[in-house]
């Protein structure tokens, strides 16, 4: 794979709304290349999701039992999208101390995983190396008709998006994405060397 990550994408500057309003139309047309995500950002805010509102105010058990209850919902989603032909994949960078906020998402990418799409993890060792030039962005590729730098505040709360339609950098962000993939370890055997031995996080 490339060591270092593609230029930034270049394009339009979109708001948190007209992120997702274009967005979501392109998701569901996707007809090849498939979906594909990279996640660096160790912390993120998750307004909106009542499991994310429940681990924010420190309440770990009830945030674990909203994951486990949206799962037929959650199974819906990703029947929906292996019945329109294509498969989501997802590169989650873990930091070697785990925040509060992986430990939580994690539980929810494994049950993401069990329901149809591809996740694996990788580490500062494959990370640091690549980060010569700064930091590696979020990255979301959809199919062949765009590849969106997603922009967030320190807090971790979006900020919206960068879209871009060229060709050369859809395939390029893809290209490498696909490489880290390639490199990494599953996210069930690493949830459960890493993830499940440890105690309830403490949020601040």
């Amino acid at each position: 794979m490339n060591e270092l990550p593609p230029p930034a994408p270049t394009g339009r500057r979109l708001s948190p709304e007209a992120y997702l309003e274009d967005f979501f139309p392109r998701f569901w047309a996707i007809d090849r290349y498939d979906f594909w995500k990279l996640e660096r950002t160790q912390t993120f805010r998750e307004s909106g999701s009542a499991s994310w509102d429940a681990f924010a105010r420190g309440d770990w058990e009830e945030s674990l039992s909203l994951i486990r209850r949206r799962r037929d919902k959650l199974a819906e989603y990703y029947r929906r999208v292996a019945e329109s032909g294509f498969t989501t994949y997802r590169v989650r960078v873990v930091e070697s101390v785990i925040s509060p906020y992986l430990q939580w998402q994690l539980h929810s990418l494994v049950q993401r995983e069990e329901l149809g799409e591809r996740i694996r993890v990788i580490g500062e060792r494959e990370v640091l190396p690549r980060e010569r030039e700064r930091r590696l962005p979020e990255i979301v590729t959809v199919g062949s008709s765009a590849v969106y730098e997603v922009l967030y505040d320190d807090d971790g709360a979006i900020q919206g998006a960068v879209l871009s339609e060229r060709l050369s950098e859809i395939e390029a962000w893809r290209d490498f994405i696909r490489g880290l993939y390639e490199a990494g370890e599953g996210v069930e055997s690493f949830f459960a060397r890493r993830v499940a031995p440890l105690a309830p996080p403490r949020v601040a």
